[in-house]
Parts: structure tokens; C-alpha cells; sequence
């Protein structure tokens, strides 16, 4: 339930008062100072420093400039796996980069993580499911032209990979570190990863709707 808290308006949806700042992790800042400070949670970073939550969070905006990233943990798991089964969602991965840091594991573990956890581990979906959100049914719905499935004529986009050996190895303590069990990736035809071997051909290219 929303609380009105002085001037800030019930409808207003803050994410302090929703999961707390103990939800609330630091992925990156820029000063060499506060690198410490890289992967704890706003809470244990207080209590550090011997202040409230509140002034904590205000003073690291003030020391970095405004530029600092978070991780935030507020999903339900019950929530992904009824989104998951839900004949109209596809899976993607929205992180970004951040300039120095942790990033979120979901830059490097997304699609790892769906085919091991939610396809070979749990089963939630079925690995034919599994792959038509992540390729053919985005590519479908944003209007991308020949991509997102096998088929004469269109870009050669290929994944080879054995199920069995299949590992999401990024986490919240190693965010960065690659997924195994991929033999071979094809980028528009040009081999871009052979056996876990990352290989930097310039083959990928900015997808625009058409």
C-alpha cells in the first residue's frame, strides 16, 4: 500500500518505500575512494559509514557526481514464471554497461540462465518455447526483417550449443564471467565464437525497424 509521505503524492512510486534500501545494491562509481563500496548494499554501506540510509544515498550522489549505478532486487520469482508461460512474452535482456563496476549478471547470464534454469533445470518452459521468445517472436513483433529463424534468405544468425553442458556462470559477485557450453556462434555467417573462444570479427551490425 502507498503512503503519502508529506508533500510526495500517494501515487508515487518509490522504490525505498517498496523493497527497502537493503534491496538496494551499488554496482558502480567512478572515484577510486569509494570502489569499496562496489557490490554492498546502500543499508551496509550506512551503517559503514555511521549515518542513515537516506544521507548515505545522498552523499555518494554528491561524491560521484550523480553518476552511480544500482542493482535493484525486487523481482518475484512467481511473477517470471508466470510472465515466462504467457504466450505473448519473448525474452530479452535490457542491462547495459557500466563504466567500471559490476554490472547486472543478466548482460552476460540472460539467455544462458533461461535455457539452464528454466528449460533444463526447472522446466517452466520447453527448450522449442524457449528459443522462439529469445529469437523468431521479437524479432517478429519489432518488425526486424530476416532475422530470428532458420530459413532461406536470411541472415545466417546461428547458435550451436549442447543442453547437457549449457552453464550460466555470471553472477552478482562475478557479473562478467562467460557462459559455457557453446560450440559455435554465427553472426551473419561469420563464425564470432568457437568453443567458448569469443572471436572478434565485426560481424554484428546495429538492427534498425524497418
Amino acid at each position: 500500500m502507498q503512503k503519502n509521505y508529506g508533500d510526495i503524492p500517494n501515487h508515487y512510486e518509490n522504490l525505498i518505500y517498496l523493497i527497502g534500501w537493503e534491496n538496494i545494491v551499488i554496482s558502480a562509481v567512478q572515484s577510486p575512494q569509494n570502489q569499496k563500496y562496489v557490490g554492498m548494499k546502500v543499508s551496509e554501506i550506512a551503517a559503514e559509514r555511521v549515518v542513515d540510509s537516506y544521507t548515505c544515498a545522498f552523499d555518494l550522489l554528491v561524491e560521484e557526481n550523480c553518476n552511480v549505478s544500482i542493482v535493484n532486487f525486487i523481482a518475484c520469482e512467481k511473477d517470471i514464471e508466470t510472465i515466462l508461460q504467457h504466450r505473448d512474452s519473448c525474452i530479452i535482456s535490457d542491462s547495459i554497461y557500466a563504466e567500471g563496476g559490476k554490472p547486472h549478471p543478466r548482460l552476460y547470464g540472460t539467455f544462458p540462465k533461461i535455457l539452464q534454469e528454466y528449460v533444463k533445470e526447472r522446466k517452466i518452459l520447453c527448450l522449442e518455447q524457449a528459443i522462439h521468445k529469445i529469437t523468431g517472436k521479437p524479432a517478429k513483433i519489432m518488425g526486424i526483417p530476416k532475422k530470428g529463424l532458420l530459413h532461406k534468405g536470411f541472415d545466417a544468425d546461428i547458435v550451436i550449443f549442447d543442453m547437457d553442458t549449457v552453464q550460466n556462470n555470471a553472477s552478482y559477485v562475478n557479473p562478467t564471467s562467460m557462459a559455457t557450453g557453446f560450440s559455435h556462434v554465427f553472426v551473419n555467417g561469420i563464425l564470432a565464437n568457437n568453443h567458448d573462444n569469443f572471436i572478434n570479427s565485426g560481424a554484428g551490425k546495429v538492427l534498425r525497424k524497418k
